[in-house]
C-alpha cells in the first residue's frame, strides 16, 4: 500500500518537475519576447521623437516657405515689380472726396491768356479756321476755341556749298557724306531710347509709322548715333564728377544687369541733382576701386546696408525706408510688438523733424536726441526677448535675428538723421535714379557692355539735366551740334 503511494507520489512529483522545466522554458521564450518588445517600444518611441522633430522642422519650413510667398514690397526688399498680382493695401487715409479735381483746386487747364501769350511769342505756328463764316457774318462777333497739336512734318535740307577765294569748299565734317541726316531727327531717336525708354526696333517703327515710312533708320544708325552722343557728353560727364565729390553727401546702389545673357553690376552713385552710373562685372570693393568713385569720395555714403561700402568716405547713413519694410515683415510673420514699436519710433522721428525744418530749425536738442537713443535702445531688447521667447518656432527667426543685429550694431548710422538734418532718413534717391535702367531691360537687352556704356553715360546726362530743370531734347541736340552742355552756365 505505501509502496504504491510512493511510486504515484514519485510519478507526480516527475511530472511536476518536468511541467516546472517546461514552464521555465516558456518564461525565458516570454523574457526574451519581452525584451523584444520593450526594444521595439523603445525604438517607436525614438522614431517618434525623431519624426516630431521632423514634422516640427517641416511646419517651420511650410511657415518659412509661406512667409516668402506673401513678402511684397512693402513688407521685404522685393521690388514693386515682383509684387505680380497680389493686391497691396494702400497706406493713405481713406477720405469721402470723390475722384479727380477738387473743389476749390486749380485747375491745370491751359488759361486763355498762357495761349495767347504763346501764339505772340511766335514759338508756336499759329493757324487760323473760320467755320460758318460768310459775308453778312464776318463782321460779327466770333467766338474762338483753341486745340494744341503738333505737326509732324518731314524735311530735306539741301545745303549748297560754293567754292570760297581759294577754290576750297568748306564742307563740315558732319557733312562728308552726300545723304545724312538732321540732329533734330538724332534727339528724337535719342530720346526714345534713352528718355521713354523704348527698344531700337520699337524706336524705329515709332518714327517710320509718323513719317509715313519715310525714316526707316536701321538699328545700326541708332548704335552709331548713341556713341557719338556718348563721347560728346564727355566734359558734362567730368562736370557731374567734380560736382558728386563735393557733394555733403551721395546715395549709392548697385544693382544686377544682363549683358548678352551674362550678369553685370549697375553702379549708381547721385544726389538730388546729379547722377552718374557705371557698369563693372561684379559689385566687390575690388570692383569699386576699378570704378575710381568711392576711393577719392570724401563725404557720407547712403546705402542700403552694403557693407563694403564702408570702405570708403568718412560717414556712413543706412537706408530706414528698407528697415520699415522689414519691420513690416516681421510684425506681418511673428507678430512681434517690438517691430511696430522700432517703426513706430522711426516714422515719429521724421515727422518731428519735418516740422523743425518747416521752422527753419535744422537740429534736434541734445534731451529729445537721447530720448530717442534710450527708447531705441529699449525697443532693441524688447525685440531680443521677444525673439529668443518663440525661438524653436519662429520661422521667420533668421530674418529677424538678423534685423536685431543689424538695427543694434549700426544704430548710429540708421539714425545719423537726427544727429544731422542734412542726411536724408532713406536711399530711395538712388533707388529712383536706377528705376529707368531697370524699365529699359524690360523691353530689351544690352548686347555688349560698351553698349551698356554709352547708355549709362546718356541716362546719367538726362537724369541731371531732370533733376535740374532742364530742356532735355535741346541738350541733346546741342550735344550732336557739339557745343558745351555745363550747369554752370545759366541758359543751357
Amino acid at each position: 500500500m505505501v509502496s504504491n503511494y510512493r511510486k504515484l507520489f514519485q510519478k507526480d512529483y516527475e511530472k511536476l518537475v518536468l511541467e516546472l522545466e517546461k514552464l521555465t522554458i516558456l518564461t525565458k521564450e516570454q523574457n526574451n519576447i519581452i525584451k523584444t518588445l520593450n526594444a521595439t517600444v523603445n525604438n517607436m518611441n525614438d522614431l517618434l521623437v525623431s519624426k516630431d522633430e521632423e514634422i516640427k522642422k517641416l511646419i517651420l519650413e511650410i511657415q518659412r516657405l509661406k512667409n516668402n510667398n506673401d513678402k511684397d514690397s512693402t513688407n521685404s526688399g522685393k521690388p514693386s515689380s515682383k509684387n505680380g498680382f497680389k493686391k497691396i493695401k494702400n497706406s493713405r487715409e481713406k477720405t469721402n472726396r470723390k475722384q479727380g479735381g477738387q473743389k476749390g483746386h486749380k485747375g491745370s487747364t491751359a488759361s486763355v491768356s498762357k495761349i495767347k501769350q504763346l501764339i505772340d511769342s511766335g514759338n508756336v505756328k499759329h493757324d487760323v479756321i473760320d467755320i460758318n463764316k460768310t459775308n453778312k457774318n464776318k463782321d460779327k462777333p466770333y467766338i474762338s476755341r483753341y486745340i494744341q497739336d503738333i505737326e509732324i512734318t518731314t524735311v530735306v535740307k539741301e545745303y549748297r556749298y560754293y567754292p570760297d577765294e581759294l577754290g576750297e569748299y568748306n564742307i563740315p565734317k558732319s557733312q562728308n557724306n552726300v545723304v545724312t541726316y538732321g540732329n533734330e531727327l538724332k534727339a528724337v531717336f535719342m530720346l526714345l531710347v534713352h528718355r521713354v525708354p523704348a527698344s531700337m526696333d520699337q524706336s524705329v517703327d515709332f518714327i517710320k509709322a509718323i513719317t509715313n515710312g519715310v525714316f526707316n533708320i536701321t538699328k545700326a544708325t541708332l548704335v552709331n548715333w548713341s556713341k557719338t552722343l556718348s563721347d560728346n557728353l564727355d566734359p558734362f560727364i567730368e562736370e557731374i564728377l567734380q560736382e558728386l565729390y563735393n557733394a555733403y553727401y551721395v546715395h549709392t546702389d548697385e544693382s544686377p544687369i544682363n549683358i548678352s545673357g551674362k550678369n553685370y553690376q549697375l553702379h549708381n552713385y547721385s544726389n538730388k541733382e546729379y547722377t552718374l552710373q557705371y557698369v563693372h562685372k561684379n559689385k566687390s570693393k575690388e570692383a569699386m576701386i576699378e570704378i575710381g568713385f568711392l576711393n577719392n569720395y570724401l563725404g557720407t555714403l547712403i546705402h542700403d546696408h552694403n557693407r563694403v561700402q564702408y570702405n570708403f568716405g568718412i560717414n556712413h547713413g543706412e537706408c530706414n525706408v528698407h528697415i520699415l519694410r522689414y519691420l513690416k515683415g516681421i510684425e506681418d510673420f511673428t507678430k512681434h510688438k517690438w517691430a511696430k514699436e522700432m517703426s513706430k519710433l522711426l516714422k515719429d522721428i521724421l515727422y518731428q523733424k519735418k516740422l523743425l525744418q518747416e521752422k527753419g530749425i535744422d537740429f534736434f536738442n541734445r534731451e529729445k536726441i537721447e530720448r530717442y537713443s534710450k527708447e531705441y535702445d529699449k525697443i532693441i531688447k524688447r525685440g531680443t526677448k521677444e525673439y529668443q521667447y518663440d525661438y524653436d518656432t519662429n520661422a521667420y527667426e533668421d530674418e529677424e535675428r538678423k534685423l536685431i543685429i543689424r538695427l543694434e550694431d549700426y544704430k548710429e548710422n540708421h539714425l545719423l538723421f537726427i544727429y544731422d538734418f542734412n542726411i536724408p532718413f532713406s536711399n530711395n534717391r538712388a533707388e529712383t535714379d536706377i528705376r529707368p535702367v531697370k524699365r529699359k531691360l524690360n523691353v530689351g537687352i544690352f548686347r555688349s557692355k560698351v553698349g551698356a556704356e554709352y547708355y549709362l553715360k546718356i541716362r546719367s546726362f538726362i537724369s541731371t539735366l531732370l533733376k535740374n530743370n532742364r530742356n532735355v531734347f535741346q541738350a541733346i541736340r546741342d550735344a550732336f551740334d557739339g557745343k558745351l552742355i555745363t550747369l554752370k552756365l545759366k541758359g543751357n
